[in-house]
Parts: structure tokens; C-alpha cells; sequence
């Protein structure tokens, strides 16, 4: 456990922190809310899809995939709407 702990950070005894990988684009196993608020442009691509996930409270537990399954989104041709839109912000 120790080395697990030096490798991810420390920063007191016995609190670990795990780093978290720096996305480019946006991807299926991030959560709603946070693909909204890290790429604001790809809002209009959840309402264009039908997707009332702005504002929704579970945005910020449900993954991209799971709120596509839940308003019968097809995921395949949603997630290539959300990284270009997510790129063409940058």
C-alpha cells in the first residue's frame, strides 16, 4: 500500500490522492456534468440530441454512456458530436 500511496501523491499520513488523467476530448466514462462544464460548447450537442441533462442533478452521477441509454441516445453517434464540439472550442 505504501508504494501504491508514493506513487499516486501524499499528503498527510494515511490520506492518499489519487491523480486524476487529464482528458483532451470528452469520453464515454466521464459524467455528464462534467463534460459540461469542462467543454461549455458541447451543451448545445446534449440539446440537439434531446438530452435535458442541463441542470439535471443527475448529470454529475450518470457517464455519458449511461444518460445516452437512458434517453435512447445512440452513443455512436453522439460522442463524435461532443469532441468536436469539445475540439472546436479549444
Amino acid at each position: 500500500m505504501r508504494k501504491f500511496a508514493r506513487a499516486q501523491g501524499e499528503l498527510a499520513a494515511g490520506v492518499h490522492v489519487v491523480r486524476m488523467q487529464n482528458n483532451t476530448v470528452p469520453m464515454t466514462g466521464m459524467t455528464v456534468d462534467d463534460v459540461m462544464r469542462r467543454w461549455p460548447s458541447t451543451i448545445r450537442v446534449f440539446l440537439d440530441f434531446r438530452m435535458r441533462c442541463v441542470g439535471c442533478p443527475i448529470a454529475a452521477f450518470h457517464s455519458v454512456d449511461e444518460a445516452c441509454v437512458e434517453h435512447d441516445v445512440d452513443v455512436g453517434a453522439f460522442l463524435p458530436r461532443i469532441v468536436e464540439a469539445a475540439k472546436a472550442a479549444a
